[in-house]
């Protein structure tokens, strides 16, 4: 008995340590360990997948409506096509965006850009759409899965149709968005879609045309742009696989640390039986205690000594069995080590993507601030052309004054004129009665020589005096004529301005057509700033209080540009009939002036028979000392003269109704000009609300601008997150290789 409690000493004292049976307490521990693991991996990647999606679809989203807000106002032609081309490319990057396309109304593609091979299918058309979850994906023309994008492009003046409701209107959850108001774009539509909805339809193969391939009435065109889905599946399977080797990692550690502490009990147990065992073969009586009528009780302490020594001894074994298991399960440890560092490499090269996609976002940010700078330079150009339409309209105010001071001066003259013709056909009286006592002269020639001598004298003054007022007559058509003159080109400037008006006040109808798309897109943009602070929740809420007051204010704006709109069609109604009125007043110049040169031409008769007569009536006066011979020749020159009086009293009874007629088209032109007077006071009014107008929206312009450049800065802050992310990987991949070089420490000691 003494050399069995010897031999127990001794394998108490010579076994080498090993580990020691808890199988049950290390499996427990496992199987806990593990199911926990189970459950954060399935946790962080469902999580990890919907963050992907909502991150991917929300770009989508913003992408597709930021392109159809820059293809708005972009031509068709091919200037317009490389521009948009050239948009395309910029926001392609490197990210999960495989394709982008611009199409116009009638399908025809515009613009293209993406992976060459990759084009996908588009059935559905004119409807702003979007994937609602994962499962609403279609199969490329390659077989690739993509997820599709697709946003109507509104022409200038144009408003969206009103969209269909859908299964995604009534679906609950937290992805669903608010129906838009009345004059908003509808951004249900575009998003969610559940997968439980009607599919879309798509085509064989191909593109289709015509009226069911087309976009909705009302639109230029669609926005289409595809996202692999492969990516976000990759992501979610990374973190799947990198979370099952942590996992692992975390159980077997745990059943490591469980068994080294079961062996570190049940080899305290084994000293201390050794001890109690190595007393009695050593010859210390003392330490076991062995009560009266010990013998028994020693000789069965001596048969569960051996029983001991027998269930220790198969417990070695167990040991070292287990030991050479745990070698295997060490060696399969530093395996899934490695396979820890590969994936958390690939997850570094995906947050590595990410980045490159925050970028990518963020130079999107850049160039939407480089447009709505372009946006404010050309409010400030419509405020310049505003100020000098202004300007000009002052000028035709000045210019509507000196007309009705020409007016005026017309009219004077006018009246100077028919006191003239009034004075000549005074005289004509005169050279009427003259002649007829000439007549009665001739009569008494033969009896009174004298007399006629004295009449003949008289003669001579009175055509002397008839020429004078001929030429004074003939010097007043002459100034009746430049005066008329003057009136025409005077009319014919008025009338021009007039037209220049009417034409600015088209540009300006056009320009309002600007100011209006401004304000649809910056009720767009106001929009879209709404539900990005709906979708930051209590964080946006300030944000969203700005975005309400864009949205009023582009109303207003819109309500502003909508009266302008009724003031400009009044001014140009108004300016339609000055213009018809200075074409009367043009014919009745022309008509007047025509008059006025027959009168000279009259008159110049007049002059040329007076001066006929003064000659007539020298001669009578040197044919008195041969009244004998001339008497038949002063006869015939009377009757000459008679006839040219009769030709000067028709001449003056025409001009005088001639000179009547051009006082009535002096008094209408003085009216109209006082009508282009009123017109230009109206016009100037309003061209100074229209600048008041256009200064609010330059402010809301530069409100906008502020607003894209603080999500600039909010992007930038997103892309340091993302580097800070990409830091704790790079530690999180140092640490493992660390835990490898443990592993690899450990086994070496072992």
């Amino acid at each position: 008995m003494a050399g069995g409690l010897v031999s127990i000493a001794n394998l108490g004292r010579d076994r080498r340590p090993g580990l020691a049976p808890g199988p049950g307490m290390v499996l427990g521990t496992g199987l806990l360990l593990g199911v926990l693991s189970a459950v954060l991996v399935l946790a962080g990647t469902s999580a990890i997948d919907r963050n992907a999606f909502a991150s991917m679809r929300q770009r989508g989203i913003v992408l597709a409506r930021i392109l159809a807000i820059a293809s708005s106002g972009e031509s068709q032609e091919r200037a317009g096509a490389e521009r948009l081309k050239y948009l395309l490319d910029q926001v392609m990057g490197d990210g999960e965006m495989v394709h982008a396309e611009i199409v116009d109304r009638e399908g025809v593609l515009v613009a293209e850009a993406g992976v060459a091979g990759i084009r996908p299918v588009y059935a559905t058309r004119g409807l702003p759409l979007a994937p609602s979850d994962r499962a609403d994906r279609i199969a490329g023309l390659g077989g690739e899965p993509l997820y599709l994008f697709t946003f109507p492009i509104d022409g200038p003046g144009l408003r969206q149709a009103p969209p269909v409701k859908t299964a995604a209107d009534s679906a609950p959850g937290p992805e669903r968005l608010p129906r838009p108001t009345s004059g908003m774009i509808a951004d249900s539509v575009l998003g969610p879609r559940p997968a439980g909805a009607a599919p879309r339809g798509r085509p064989a193969m191909g593109w289709e045309s015509g009226p069911h391939a087309a976009p909705a009435t009302g639109s230029l065109g669609d926005v289409r742009i595809a996202f692999a889905a492969a990516p976000v599946d990759e992501a979610r399977r990374a973190f799947a696989s990198q979370g099952a080797l942590l996992g692992v990692l975390v159980v077997l550690s745990g059943m490591i640390l469980a068994h080294a502490l079961a062996r570190r009990l049940v080899l305290r147990s084994d000293l201390g039986l050794a001890a109690i065992a190595a007393g009695p073969a050593a010859g210390h009586a003392g330490r076991p205690t062995v009560a009266p009528g010990g013998a028994g009780e020693i000789s069965s302490i001596g048969h569960s000594i051996e029983a001991l020594g027998e269930r220790i001894e198969a417990a070695v074994l167990r040991a070292r069995d287990e030991s050479r298991q745990m070698g295997d399960v060490m060696r399969g440890i530093e395996a899934s080590t490695i396979a820890v560092l590969s994936g958390s490499a690939s997850q570094e090269g995906s947050v590595q993507r990410a980045v490159a996609s925050a970028e990518s976002v963020t130079r999107s940010l850049r160039n939407i601030v480089g447009s709505v700078s372009g946006l404010s330079a050309s409010s400030e150009e419509t405020t310049s052309s505003i100020l000098a339409m202004v300007a000009t309209i002052e000028e035709v105010d000045g210019h509507a004054d000196g007309l009705s001071m020409s007016v005026e001066d017309t009219a004077a003259t006018t009246e100077e004129l028919v006191v003239s013709i009034k004075e000549i056909d005074r005289n004509v009286e005169m050279l009427n009665r003259f002649v007829a006592e000439t007549s009665e002269a001739m009569a008494r020639m033969e009896q009174v020589i004298e007399q006629v001598e004295r009449n003949a004298g008289d003669s001579k003054a009175i055509t002397e005096l008839v020429a004078e007022n001929a030429e004074k007559g003939m010097r007043a058509v002459l100034l009746t004529i430049e005066g008329m003159d003057g009136i025409y080109g005077s009319v014919a400037q008025a009338r021009q301005v007039i037209e220049s008006v009417g034409r600015k006040g088209q540009e300006i109808g056009l320009i309002l057509n600007v100011i209006q798309e401004v304000t649809e897109q910056t009720n767009l943009l106001a929009l879209n700033a709404a539900i990005i602070a709906a979708q930051a929740g209590e964080h946006g809420r300030g944000f969203a209080v700005v975005a309400e007051e864009i949205r009023q204010l582009a109303e207003r704006t819109a309500s502003s540009a909508k009266e302008i709109e009724n003031l400009i069609g009044s001014f140009q109604s108004e300016t339609g009939r000055a213009v018809d009125a200075m074409h009367e007043g043009t014919r009745r110049v022309e008509g007047g002036s025509e008059r006025s040169r027959e009168a000279g031409r009259a008159l110049k008769e007049i002059l040329e028979s007076a001066r006929r007569s003064s000659v007539r009536v020298g001669e009578i006066v040197a044919a008195t000392r041969e009244q004998a011979r001339g008497s038949q020749a002063v006869g015939l020159a009377v009757e000459k003269v008679r006839e040219l009086a009769g030709q000067i009293k028709k001449a003056t009874t025409e001009q005088t109704l001639g000179s009547e007629q051009i006082m009535s088209a002096v008094e209408n032109m003085r009216e109209m000009s006082g009508h282009v007077k009123r017109a230009t006071a109206e016009q100037t009014r309003g061209s100074r609300s229209m600048t008041h107008a256009i200064g609010n929206v330059s402010g809301m312009i530069a409100t906008i601008q502020r607003s894209v450049s603080e999500q600039a800065e909010a992007s930038e802050q997103v892309l340091k997150g993302l580097a800070g992310i990409a830091t704790s990987l790079a530690a999180n991949l140092a640490a493992a290789q660390r835990l490898k070089e443990s592993l690899e420490a450990l086994r070496s000691r072992d």
